[in-house]
């Protein structure tokens, strides 16, 4: 079975407005509100996110959504898409 790593992009409320998932590949995508973002090679890791949060908040197209930082890793077995994820997370509180 394949294994999803992923982290939530968050408000300083809590608030879940994006997800990013390392695909079983390595490869990492993101959903940062509705917008799907698909990385190369070139891609950061998961690990490494928290770096890039700022950079990704600066960017005028998700200055509305007021990102602050990420969560935790979360890994799991069922993945269909970054939005199932994202309206999961919003049923528990993210650390």
């Amino acid at each position: 079975m394949s294994r999803y790593r992923y982290r939530y992009l968050r408000t300083m409320y809590d608030k879940i407005v994006g997800v990013a998932v390392e695909l079983p590949s390595g490869e990492l995508i993101m959903q940062v509100g509705r917008e799907m973002i698909e990385f190369g090679a070139g891609a950061p890791k998961l690990e490494m996110l928290n770096l890039y949060v700022e950079k990704i908040a600066d960017k005028p197209k998700f200055k509305a959504l007021q990102i602050y930082d990420v969560s935790r890793i979360y890994t799991t077995q069922n993945f269909r898409s970054c939005q199932q994820l994202m309206d999961e997370g919003k049923n528990f509180l993210v650390e």
